[in-house]
């Protein structure tokens, strides 16, 4: 193999359940992280890695390159090992699995370290969990909007190379009950798409786009990370486990006439749900959810299973997730679910699911993300700075300020901006991809614990009976916010928001009073230019006008940043100008002055009032406390 331009000789070792490189062998700028792996030699001695890496090997018979992870060792090993799963996965070596039911007492156990279940106890024990293909309960009836013109779609042209591997894949599908020939004529005819897998055998799939326009789907909530999250607070233990074959595992009544595809050797029909078709998401997620519903400890999303263990301590927490494990693999056996073994991750303390890492301690982000973002290379055009940024926007929870260090980079998008990168932008490219790897780990939310709310509060707000009370007082003090009131009389501090109530209270009286529907007022508001400005609210929110009752050119609807920036200036110096044009400088008050005030109840009275203290503690002072007489 070689490991950049050297070449090395690796040994295959099909016992081996990791990859092992001498530390020699590295190049000096090799990182190497953390790891608790133990090495169990074949005598049973024990070895501790230095740590682990992940190398990229290139395979110079057929130019294939890999990116493999190695258990680095001190020197005295000579050659680097390649495992079983690198080797099969870089068609070194093939195991036909099919043909083993289950691994033989004769072979070497290996002994968790906390002494509970390990892989080759359960693949022994539940060994019909893992083979053959699994069926639910119950069959799925495919719906269909019978205003849809039915289409049939013409066979596909199979390469000839795939030909004998196609028909013998359809042969095993049809021994399955998987599929089976269709003889009668049908409304519907989807295209045959055939993937190679890694073993080289065809994946079969069908292309059911125009199908898609005409199935009903159920919409059952699909379930995200974020609603499970908070149920982790007390876990220490983690399994994750994949359904193989999930969508086959529903099986179709007489509607599955719905799915026939042509072939080059005939028409086929699936007798479980493909993939592909709009409804199956949500119909395997409730199937699967019915029928694993009253285990605790275990969560679903798609056909990825987490299984979790919860307790103070961590020995109960590894007892509390061995007897979970255990009821979910008799739950799989008695209604006919079966595990992909190749995926199973056992016993972890941190385990990747659904794009993010789940550890004891909290939540982090996929490592294979952050080497995503890291090896990512400089953009060279808008699409690159597109895909940058819906890799990093998905990354925003850990990430504080994500949005105003990729607002430089994110500027390049601008349709009006011409693409130049700068050094401006090769430092914040940088600057992204070294914040990325310092993320935080975050804590699992837990609804037992007390709760810090932190949300953004206006400074200023008006002098009426609800601010100036002492309960609002009160009411700050806990929640730590700076409390400043505003001249009841003269509210410039949220004029716009009481203009716009008052304006949205009118056009609603209004309509009422004409008998129309005030939603309509709202809306032709909406598109109305704003007083002073040359735009509408619409477009100053959407940078394009929306469409009225009106008829209104194809050509003004059209999208359009119109800049207002410099409007609103003259707008604002011009109402100054008449504002203060009778108005003068006010002497500066100093404890003692008698003033006269107008107090905001009755409002019409002026009192004579002297002046205590100031309020405000800063350069201009503008509120004082006053003693009335």
């Amino acid at each position: 193999m070689l490991i950049g331009k050297e070449l090395m000789k690796f040994q295959i070792d099909c016992g081996a359940s990791c990859n092992v490189i001498p530390v020699n062998l590295l190049s000096p700028e090799t990182r190497l992280e953390s790891t608790k792996t133990v090495l169990v030699m074949y005598n049973k001695t024990r070895l501790h890695p230095l740590g682990k890496c992940k190398v990229k090997v290139r395979n110079p018979r057929n130019q294939k390159q890999y990116r493999l992870e190695f258990e680095v060792v001190n020197e005295d090993c000579r050659l680097p090992l390649l495992g079983k799963k690198a080797s099969e996965a870089m068609k070194l070596i093939k195991v036909q699995y099919e043909n083993i039911l289950a691994i033989d007492s004769i072979v070497t156990e290996v002994k968790s370290a906390h002494g509970g279940l390990h892989m080759q106890q359960i693949q022994k024990e539940y060994s019909d969990v893992f083979t053959g293909d699994g069926c639910l309960e119950g069959e799925y009836k495919i719906e269909i909007d019978e205003r849809v013109e039915p289409v049939k779609l013409p066979k596909r042209r199979v390469p000839v190379a795939m030909m004998t591997p196609l028909k013998l894949e359809l042969q095993d599908l049809q021994r399955r009950e998987i599929i089976t020939p269709v003889e009668k004529s049908t409304d519907w005819i989807s295209s045959l798409v055939t993937v190679q897998k890694p073993n080289g055998k065809p994946r079969i799939c069908i292309d059911p786009r125009p199908l898609n326009k005409a199935l009903k789907r159920s919409h059952f909530p699909l379930p995200t990370i974020d609603d499970i999250l908070p149920d982790l607070s007390r876990a220490k233990v983690f399994t994750v486990c994949d359904v193989k074959h999930g969508f086959w595992h529903v099986k179709l009544e007489e509607s599955s006439y719905l799915t026939t595809f042509a072939t080059p050797f005939g028409r086929f029909r699936w007798l479980k749900m493909p993939m592909g078709i709009s409804p199956a998401p949500e119909i395997f997620q409730r199937m699967l959810n019915q029928a694993l519903e009253g285990l605790p400890g275990i969560y679903i999303i798609a056909d990825d299973v987490l299984i979790t263990g919860e307790d103070d301590t961590q020995e109960m927490a590894f007892k509390d997730h061995d007897d979970t494990l255990r009821q979910f693999l008799s739950k799989c056996r008695e209604k006919n679910i079966k595990l992909n073994a190749e995926k199973f991750r056992l016993r972890q303390q941190e385990v990747p699911y659904i794009g993010h890492l789940l550890t004891a301690d909290g939540l982090k982000i996929d490592p294979e993300k952050i080497r995503a973002v890291r090896d990512m290379p400089r953009p060279t055009d808008v699409k690159g700075v597109q895909r940058l940024m819906g890799m990093v926007n998905d990354l925003s929870k850990f990430y504080k300020h994500l949005s105003d260090d990729c607002e430089i980079v994110r500027q390049l998008t601008h349709k009006e901006n011409m693409w130049e990168w700068t050094g401006m932008h090769e430092e914040a490219f940088s600057r992204l991809k070294d914040n990325i790897a310092k993320t935080p780990v975050l804590k699992y939310y837990d609804p037992q614990e007390d709760l810090t709310l932190q949300c953004d509060a206006s400074a200023l707000t008006q002098k009426g009976k609800p601010y100036s009370s002492q309960e609002f007082q009160r009411f700050s003090r806990p929640w730590e916010f700076e409390h400043k009131t505003s001249s009841p009389g003269y509210p410039q501090s949220n004029g716009k928001a009481e203009s716009a109530v008052k304006t949205a209270k009118r056009l609603m009286l209004k309509a009422k009073a004409a008998g129309q529907e005030p939603y309509l007022a709202m809306l032709d508001h909406r598109n109305t230019p704003t007083q002073g400005l040359t735009t509408s609210p619409a477009q100053g929110l959407l940078s394009r006008r929306t469409r009225t009752l009106l008829p209104t050119w194809d050509s003004l609807l059209q999208p359009e940043v119109k800049q207002t920036t410099q409007e609103q200036i003259d707008r604002q110096e011009k109402q100054a100008t008449y504002y203060n044009r009778t108005a003068k400088d006010m002497d500066m008050l100093k404890q003692g002055d008698r003033v006269r005030v107008q107090p905001y109840e009755p409002h019409t009275i002026w009192r004579t009032a002297t002046v205590v203290e100031p309020v405000d503690t800063g350069p201009t002072r503008c509120s004082w406390r006053m003693e009335v007489f």
